[in-house]
């Protein structure tokens, strides 16, 4: 229980410092970019174009549902458990519980003569707290997926700079792509300038969380409380994976630019001016666009399994040290 109460306190505290780093200037930067991309598309750019960007989207809608379902889940289980605890302890002068209370707070009324007002109290906080939880989680994720999006776009339109017979008409092809491609560069800059902190909280609490959860799992006995720990470590571990996988993917799609630049356009029929056009992209592509946190490094799936190495041996020395 101990644990487990920590961890609540450690997702409220995180959750509450990444909404107001949301709120920065940098992260309005960063949501400025993506208003301002979306509405020059839907203008500017062709149908084929729209369809990778809305394909991209649709993802991420659907990814930021899961990982939101994740939250809720814990949430609820966390909710309906601590209700049936309430009413299983036996108050006493001591320790005085309210039957039906999940928060065990002193309420400056008469708890018997007024129920409903410390329920709806446990409601609205389990509420705010699950929306602020997701909001902390999903925000940051779909910045990295939107620029995920931004290159997949310029993939696809690098495949097809020279699928027109004419030269002027490739160059100038050539020309949107290298400046769609300094944006990108440009746009993950502010993102990582919007999120270095953001990043080294959340790993920090992910680290904390799994370990909180994991040592809550292998001690305890009830069947019950075990299974809202098991919720509670699948949210930790799995919203961690996706994180961590996706800032992988965002160094694998930055570096794959320049396989598409040499394997998948016909630049054989380009001129001297044009290849050489095409030579700087590719130079700028195998540098690898990385999110980084303070302290910590590179975030990818090395990063995770080091993470995880962590919590083991966090627990490992718990039970060492408190086995007994």
């Amino acid at each position: 229980m101990m644990f487990d109460v920590a961890s609540l306190y450690i997702h409220v505290i995180t959750a509450i410092c990444i909404t107001f780093l949301l709120r920065s200037n940098k992260a309005k930067r960063c949501f400025g970019v993506i208003t301002e991309f979306e509405e020059k598309l839907l203008k500017n750019e062709s149908p084929e174009v729209i369809q990778v960007y809305l394909k991209s989207s649709k993802f991420a809608n659907t990814l930021c549902i899961s990982v939101a379902s994740t939250v809720m889940m814990t949430g609820i289980s966390w909710f309906v458990i601590g209700k049936r605890e309430s009413y299983v302890l036996v108050p006493t002068d001591a320790c005085p519980f309210i039957n039906g209370a999940v928060f065990q707070l002193w309420y400056p009324f008469d708890t018997e003569k007024y129920p409903w007002i410390y329920s709806i109290h446990d409601i609205f906080f389990v509420v705010v707290c699950t929306i602020l939880i997701t909001y902390d989680k999903t925000t940051p994720l779909t910045m990295i997926l939107f620029v995920i999006a931004r290159i997949r776009i310029l993939q696809y339109k690098v495949t097809n700079i020279c699928d027109t017979q004419d030269s002027h008409s490739i160059t100038k092809n050539i020309k949107d792509c290298l400046k769609d491609h300094q944006e990108i560069i440009r746009n993950m800059g502010y993102l990582q300038d919007a999120m270095k902190e953001i990043v080294l909280i959340q790993y920090m609490t992910y680290s904390v969380d799994t370990a909180a959860f994991l040592i809550s799992v292998l001690i305890e006995e009830d069947f019950v409380e075990k299974t809202r720990f098991v919720f509670g470590l699948f949210m930790a571990v799995s919203n961690m994976y996706i994180f961590f996988w996706f800032a992988n993917v965002l160094q694998i799609e930055s570096l794959a630019i320049s396989h598409f630049l040499y394997n998948e356009n016909n630049w054989l029929k380009c001129n001297k001016n044009q290849s050489k056009l095409l030579q700087m992209m590719m130079v700028m592509s195998q540098r690898k666009l990385v999110l980084k946190a303070v302290a910590v490094g590179e975030m990818d799936i090395t990063c995770f399994t080091k993470m995880m190495r962590l919590c083991y041996s966090v627990v490992t020395f718990f039970f060492t040290v408190y086995g007994n």
